[in-house]
């Protein structure tokens, strides 16, 4: 830090902020690299991936969704088709991957995201 900012400045920053509890600290160092970067706010968190797999990309859409905890009819409000095409797709997804619910799917998209 001394080296990047000079040490009258890296000290004068130590002492400002010597009391500064861990998620305040957390807090300031995101503010500081976003000013840095020249952006005027930190990028949105990423949409969870599903790993490569069976499912089409729209299948892989619908359980994304599923993961963020929406009902059939409020993946079909969002997507802008109806419930019962919904319900297909996760029938369908739910023979491809071989699990018996929606939590498995939920569970299966997390895990992959986790491990990205």
């Amino acid at each position: 830090m001394d080296e990047q900012l000079g040490a009258a400045t890296a000290g004068a920053i130590r002492k400002d902020h010597a009391g500064v509890t861990l998620p305040d600290a957390v807090r300031l160092g995101l503010d500081l690299v976003v000013r840095q970067s020249g952006r005027g706010r930190p990028a949105p968190p990423r949409e969870p991936r599903v790993p490569e797999s069976p499912l089409t990309g729209r299948e892989r859409e619908i359980a994304v969704l599923i993961a963020r905890g929406l009902s059939n009819k409020a993946i079909a409000d969002r997507l802008t088709i109806s419930p019962r095409t919904v319900d297909g797709h996760v029938e369908r997804m739910l023979r491809k991957l071989d699990f018996t619910s929606r939590t498995q799917i939920a569970s299966w998209v997390a895990a992959s995201s986790a491990a990205r």
